[in-house]
């Protein structure tokens, strides 16, 4: 065994066993590799060993993992093909300092966030991912402007005595926004959330809450946790830049005095929902760069009031733009044909986007999906709940079908007025239940159909390399967002991008994303890692108190109902690919429409009753690889929450 005076070591456990290697004389290299036994102490460390002396030759780093190599390359000048650098080490405390500069532009970095997901990240959901991971980016569903603003009236009238109807009018698409020559008063949003912070319930009991879209502006923009949430971004949908000023200045106020609860706030362009882009909203906009110009502008001018009027001026929030490659007419997309071609087509459009909004607007970070959005109905869709009768009448004529949120009938060439199409009947309400089923599989089907392009992603980090790129789509894997953060983070040639951004992934198995800690500090504490059945417990308690929360606020059993069965959707993947995870979701699913009468935290713990005592005790980064796990075959490919794969 080599003297303590000549070891490199790593730990990754006990300050003390950091102390006694250091006062020993060793010297300290940050790694994420495992298994070796320090000589100075006796404590099990992660390390790899270099002579102090004479620090390590070219061939003893290739020996290292390429983790550690890239860790060495950094303690060194630049040139890391140079052997030179080995002979002209940087002094230890220099080596200290860089490292821990290094973890600094790690933590300020978004290395790993988990994607804004309609259905799934809520708050309550979020603070359930909080428990796997302290660091990652979480992004709350998409919240429309307008209900925000409508919202806010609401709860200004309330606290403040001031009428709802006050400077409220009709913007773009239906949506309420202020007047052109209204200015954000920060003042009074403060006012407003802060009242509303100390006396919520008042909020909910003169709200009218029981219906679902009559929300209060704590239930949409209220966090679960307040600052333990930290970092969480603010994702708006909208199309009107009005309304979307407002709303990002509304967010941006939400918080305390030291900082905002939201880091920053985003604007989605990439939803190719027909339900978000028949209303000119989602990757719609990609259509329309000079109108997200505008709306990004207004969203710029609205934080910047609202930090402008903090009195110790905490950092202002930050706008960015999540958005696809382009748009596409689905009912014309030939899949086929698109996969035969290159990344160009892809990447110049994408780039005319990118181009056209940081030239104009201070938007300087940029969420890219490296897919193309397709919009409208598929014509390959299968239409077999649209048929009549059985398969002897499939060349009957079809009746028409409804598009969402079109009425049926057709216009004459000589007249503006709608001509009927048939004389039947026709059911308009189902009618629309139809058209929201082929809504859902247009979204589903938008995942699979268009190619994905991670090199066009890869192509605009390197051309506009003042900005920030972080990639979504395809990413399945830890190791492959370990992989992005090292090339970007490291500075390889063939990529910039600063992090990943995972969705169904991270929900269809959140447990093969519990280490992402990792990603920002390598001293990672090993032995804080809980397991299942101890992240389990702690959100049953937050169950709990969001019950008991609801009951002071007042709510009504419905309220609380519907509270409930969100709660108990939320761990239904925790134990995916162990011993008794069929066992947990059955009688999770059955168990939910108990909702009623029994509390979300007695759902959850009687289905856990039927996983074994092993499975609850396993940390929760020791996991079955996705590929591994058994599927279950056939069935609809559904996106809600509560399915066994999302999809």
């Amino acid at each position: 065994m080599m003297p303590p005076s000549v070891c490199v070591v790593v730990t990754l456990h006990l300050l003390s066993t950091l102390s006694a290697c250091v006062s020993a004389g060793a010297a300290l290299v940050m790694t994420g590799s495992t298994g070796t036994t320090c000589a100075a102490t006796g404590a099990c460390t992660a390390a790899f060993i270099v002579p102090r002396s004479s620090p390590a030759t070219p061939a003893e780093a290739k020996k290292l993992t390429p983790r550690a190599q890239r860790h060495i390359m950094h303690l060194y000048p630049s040139d890391s093909t140079s052997a030179a650098k080995f002979d002209n080490p940087i002094p230890f405390e220099d080596n200290i300092r860089n490292n821990n500069e290094l973890m600094q532009l790690r933590r300020n970095k978004e290395l790993f966030s988990l994607a804004p997901m309609m259905g799934h990240t809520n708050r309550h959901y979020r603070h359930y991912f909080r428990l796997f991971s302290r660091n990652t980016f979480l992004y709350t569903e998409m919240i429309p402007s307008s209900q925000i603003v409508r919202a806010y009236r609401r709860a200004r009238g309330i606290y403040l005595n001031v009428g709802t109807d006050r400077r409220v009018v009709v913007g773009r698409g239906g949506g309420i926004g202020v007047g052109d020559n209204e200015e954000v008063n920060a003042e009074e949003i403060f006012e407003v959330v802060a009242k509303m912070k100390a006396n919520p319930s008042r909020e909910y009991q003169l709200c009218g809450h029981d219906r679902e879209d009559n929300l209060t502006l704590h239930q949409l923009i209220g966090t679960s946790t307040g600052p333990a949430e930290h970092p969480v971004v603010l994702q708006l949908g909208g199309n009107n830049p009005e309304t979307l000023g407002m709303a990002a200045a509304i967010g941006a106020a939400y918080g305390n005095e030291d900082r905002g609860e939201y880091c920053e706030i985003n604007l989605n362009c990439g939803c190719p929902s027909n339900a978000v882009g028949g209303r000119s909203g989602g990757c719609s906009l990609m259509r329309q760069p000079e109108l997200v110009v505008r709306c990004a502008e207004k969203m710029n001018s609205g934080v910047q009031i609202v930090a402008g009027a903090t009195s110790n001026r905490r950092p202002m929030t930050g706008i960015t733009v999540k958005h696809r490659l382009g748009v596409r007419d689905a009912s014309k997309f030939d899949a086929t044909a698109d996969r035969a071609k290159n990344d160009d087509e892809a990447y110049e459009e994408c780039s005319s986007f990118v181009r056209t909004v940081s030239s104009n607007a201070d938007v300087t970070k940029f969420h890219v999906h490296a897919r193309l959005g397709l919009l409208g109905e598929f014509t390959d869709e299968d239409d077999n709940d649209d048929r009549d009768g059985d398969e002897s009448n499939s060349n009957k004529r079809r009746k028409p079908r409804q598009s969402l949120w079109v009425p049926v009938g057709s216009c004459d060439n000589n007249s503006e007025l709608p001509v009927a199409q048939s004389m039947e009947k026709i059911d308009h309400k189902r009618e629309q239940e139809r058209a929201k089923r082929r809504a859902r599989k247009a979204t589903v089907k938008n995942r699979e159909v268009p190619p994905l392009r991670p090199g066009v992603v890869n192509r605009l980090a390197t051309e506009f390399s003042q900005f920030e790129f972080v990639s979504n789509g395809g990413i399945q894997t830890l190791a492959d967002v370990d992989n992005i953060v090292d090339r970007g983070l490291y500075g390889n040639k063939e990529t910039d991008v600063v992090g990943a951004m995972v969705g169904r992934a991270a929900i269809n198995h959140p447990c093969s994303f519990a280490g992402a800690d990792r990603l920002w500090d390598s001293q990672w504490d090993l032995s804080a890692r809980p397991t299942r059945g101890e992240i389990l417990n702690d959100y049953c308690r937050y169950c709990d108190d969001e019950e008991e929360r609801m009951r002071i606020y007042g709510s009504s059993s419905n309220a609380i109902e519907r509270l409930r069965r969100r709660l108990v959707a939320v761990p239904f993947h925790l134990f995916v690919g162990e011993e008794g995870s069929d066992e947990f979701q059955r009688r999770l699913k059955k168990l939910r429409e108990k909702c009623r009468s029994i509390k979300a935290s007695s759902i959850i713990s009687g289905a856990a009753s039927f996983v074994p005592s092993e499975t609850l005790n396993k940390c929760v980064d020791d996991f079955i690889p996705w590929e591994d796990i058994a599927k279950y075959k056939g069935g609809l490919k559904r996106g809600s929450a509560m399915q066994r794969v999302v999809y």
